[in-house]
């Protein structure tokens, strides 16, 4: 699967991605919120081996469509931005997809989380054929509530107690967008 926008191509991640990887993860600032886990202390772990590994999990999970990631590179040098995660799933009866995105904390308010988001979401209903996309948002993300209003995805409810999370419960916005 690729994907190109104006400035960014979505695409399944390949082996030959890692130094791109990694150097989105070293330039990463440090933390900006709690929403951001910001750099890394230590890169020891984030070898090319277990990117390899992982690039095989998800092409695993991709066959399926149950759950894929891909990533985020911008188009004119190849830098790695983010992610973009996708999980086919029903509630309340519905076949639905829960959209997840990240982008490197270097390279907020460009526009790449909106762009992505507004890229991608034409491929899950062509493609997947959900009735539905959610974007599951923690009550206090300002960043990611205005995204998703920005783009039409409408608000539905709020969720308490919906994610356990460094020992606390967080309250969770439900955004969708139908087609």
């Amino acid at each position: 699967m690729q994907l190109k926008s104006n400035r960014l191509v979505i695409r399944s991640y390949m082996d030959e991605d890692y130094e791109a990887w990694i150097e989105g993860l070293k330039n990463r600032l440090v933390s900006q919120s709690r929403h951001d886990e910001g750099r890394p202390q230590d890169l020891s772990a984030y070898t090319k081996e277990k990117f390899k590994k992982k690039i095989e999990q998800w092409s695993k999970q991709d066959d399926a469509w149950q759950l894929s990631e891909f990533g985020i590179f911008r188009e004119n040098d190849g830098a790695h931005i983010g992610k973009i995660e996708m999980y086919r799933t029903q509630r309340n009866g519905k076949e639905l997809v829960l959209l997840g995105y990240a982008i490197h904390n270097q390279y907020w308010r460009k526009g790449y989380g909106k762009e992505s988001v507004v890229t991608i979401i034409p491929f899950i209903f062509e493609y997947l054929q959900p009735e539905r996309i959610e974007l599951h948002i923690d009550s206090d993300n300002l960043a990611s509530i205005h995204l998703a209003e920005s783009i039409g995805f409408n608000y539905e409810e709020k969720q308490s107690q919906f994610s356990f999370h460094s020992g606390e419960w967080s309250e969770f916005f439900i955004y969708y967008i139908e087609k």
